[in-house]
């Protein structure tokens, strides 16, 4: 037996998923219309037997909040980020600050050392002096005492002088230490923030790939669940069943024959569409 046009011709119906016989909705010999359900599936493999497996995976879809999470991170890691390179700007503004005073004190402090250093070499030519015109006699010793005196306190001075300028200039040396000392600190520390960052950026990456992955299963899931009544393709007669009995395994089809056949050489058609009528004529072929 063959049809007249093809869209007519027998056709198999196939299961697309394998599955176990819970229920027919039709014997062989049936009349069916497209769309009608021929056999209901049940699930066979252990990954859908779970009845609640689509809520499961929507629940896990809506639970997969962690994105935004890192997400926020990354916005409150670059701000960080931003609040360091502020701080630093600010410490060193002040340092630079307080490197130019520094300086000007060391200006200052040289100019003193050079003035006691003139002071104390004078004091030491009158003293050497006095101490020669008091060795011939020609003055007391008295005199020679206080020549001594403002030797001895020009001598002082020139030290105090010395160790000043040696404290300032060891102010600045610590003053430059500390700044260099304060952007390496920075550095480590935008260095942090920076591997947090990319760490909560990798984390995204991760999770929107589980959420992708999530959402393919569902909507896998949501297809197979659709899957499990077989439906007629084309109205026609159930011609045969490849699977007959409930609670049967493996795939199956099932033929569906259509409206137009021919019979010794000679097509016939249904003019109503019905095939229960008699309106059965012979058709061109």
């Amino acid at each position: 037996m063959t049809t007249l046009f093809q869209d007519q011709r027998p056709q198999q119906v196939n299961t697309i998923i394998g599955g176990r016989v819970m229920k027919w909705y039709i014997k062989e010999g049936d009349y069916v219309k497209a769309g009608d359900t021929l056999v209901q599936l049940s699930e066979v493999k252990t990954d859908y037997l779970d009845p609640n497996l689509l809520d499961r995976i929507a629940d896990q879809l809506s639970g997969q909040l962690s994105v935004e999470y890192y997400k926020n991170k990354v916005d409150i890691t670059g701000q960080q980020i931003n609040a360091i390179n502020n701080g630093l700007q600010l410490k060193l503004n002040q340092l630079v600050n307080k490197l130019g005073q520094l300086n000007l004190k060391v200006q200052a402090d040289s100019a003193d050392a050079v003035a006691a250093n003139n002071d104390f070499n004078i004091a030491t030519i009158q003293y050497n002096r006095q101490k020669a015109m008091y060795d011939s006699g020609l003055v007391s010793l008295t005199q020679l005492e206080q020549r001594n005196q403002s030797y001895q306190n020009a001598m002082a001075k020139k030290i105090s002088a010395e160790n000043k300028l040696a404290n300032s200039k060891q102010d600045l040396t610590i003053t430059r230490i500390e700044m260099s000392a304060i952007q390496q600190e920075n550095l480590e520390k935008v260095a942090k923030a920076q591997g947090d960052q990319y760490q909560s950026l990798t984390q995204i990456a991760s999770g929107q790939a589980d959420i992708a992955k999530l959402e393919n299963q569902f909507a896998s899931y949501t297809i197979r669940n659709g899957m499990y009544y077989v439906l007629a393709s084309q109205s026609g007669q159930v011609v045969k069943a490849q699977k007959a009995g409930i609670g049967e395994f493996e795939k199956m089809h099932i033929t569906i024959a259509g409206k137009s056949f021919r019979i010794n050489q000679q097509w016939w058609k249904c003019l109503c569409g019905h095939w229960t009528c008699h309106c059965w004529h012979p058709a061109k072929k």
